[in-house]
């Protein structure tokens, strides 16, 4: 049975959680919460070297020789330490003094290092947080890739695929911004912020589907019980997609559809055909369809009747004013003849 891959396996973090566990990393985040003062710092900045010194030492010289994607890292990781001490002291000239020095003892180190073959060269755009997300984003997805089928069958699938979920959303976020400029940015060839999708396209893990199956009802859908503090009662949501990709979500979508509509018809139609076919067999064979006819047909007479005597009293006093009318123009007539 093969070892389950967790978040931590994921190669983009190996290096440069390594780096950060050897190079005091945690140390200087916190002189940067809570400046510790001058002294403390001043100190602080030659353990940093000797630090720096001692773990590259050990390490072969095949390290970084073939790998572009540690060298990388390695400028990541150097361009935030110097930011950092840049940011602990408001005095411009001991924050010049602290960066400068830490920025030219970390270029001459490496670039001295040819056995490395990887020099840090402080470029600070080309090297900004922003790059690191889209290149481990990048490495991670290609690293998921050849992996998928071990990882999509182990139980740290879902947690592997929240991470790469909510890096993807950040990345969006920074392409609009990207959009509006019409920049992009871009690592290499197959990685660019304008290929989010075909870099990473997910993947369907197999204990989620499986536990999504069990629940599943006859009319694809399923009760969730939401126990909140106000005591909510139960509701039933349509299930999500079983499947990141899209034409297996529209699939899944459209036989939910189809089995809530033929559910709908059949609670409706069913109890109407119902009640017409009993109406129907109390009419043709039992007592109850001969006084329904003879109801009706009173009903019916008295209607006619009715209606009769409302069209008589219309036509008699249609007739009765007519008879005003000419009995007035003939007196009218009448007398502007003789005023003639």
């Amino acid at each position: 049975m093969a070892t389950d891959i967790t978040i931590n396996d994921l190669p983009s973090e190996i290096f440069y959680k390594e780096l950060k566990r050897n190079l005091d990393y945690d140390t200087l985040e916190n002189y940067v919460k809570n400046y510790p003062g001058e002294e403390v710092i001043n100190n602080w900045l030659p353990e940093l070297k000797s630090k720096i010194e001692k773990y590259f030492s050990s390490k072969p010289k095949e390290f970084l020789q073939h790998n572009v994607k540690l060298c990388r890292d390695l400028n990541y990781f150097m361009c935030d330490i110097v930011q950092k001490i840049y940011s602990l002291n408001s005095n411009l000239n001991v924050m010049h003094t602290w960066g400068f020095d830490t920025k030219n003892y970390i270029k001459e180190y490496f670039n001295d290092k040819h056995d490395f073959n990887c020099s840090v060269n402080f470029e600070y755009l080309l090297y900004s947080p922003n790059m690191k997300l889209l290149d481990d984003f990048c490495e991670d997805s290609k690293f998921i890739k050849g992996k998928r089928s071990i990882i999509q069958n182990n139980d740290q699938c879902q947690s592997i695929f929240e991470n790469m979920s909510t890096r993807k959303a950040k990345l969006k976020e920074l392409r609009k911004t990207e959009e509006r400029k019409n920049k992009f940015s871009k690592i290499s060839v197959n990685c660019s912020m304008q290929d989010l999708d075909s870099i990473y396209e997910g993947i369907t893990c197999a204990s989620k589907t499986k536990h999504l199956a069990q629940s599943i009802g006859v009319d694809g859908v399923t009760t969730h019980a939401n126990s909140h503090t106000s005591g909510e009662a139960s509701r039933i949501d349509i299930l999500p997609s079983l499947s990141e990709h899209p034409h297996e979500a529209h699939e899944s979508s459209s036989e939910l559809t189809e089995n809530r509509t033929n559910a709908f018809f059949a609670l409706i139609f069913l109890p109407i055909l119902g009640i017409l076919l009993f109406s129907s067999f109390l009419y043709k064979f039992t007592p109850f369809g001969t006084k329904f006819n003879e109801y009706f047909r009173k009903k019916k007479y008295i209607y006619i009747n009715q209606d009769n005597d409302e069209i008589n009293n219309f036509f008699t006093n249609t007739i009765k004013f007519k008879d005003t009318y000419s009995e007035n123009m003939h007196h009218k007539i009448s007398y502007q003849a003789v005023e003639n």
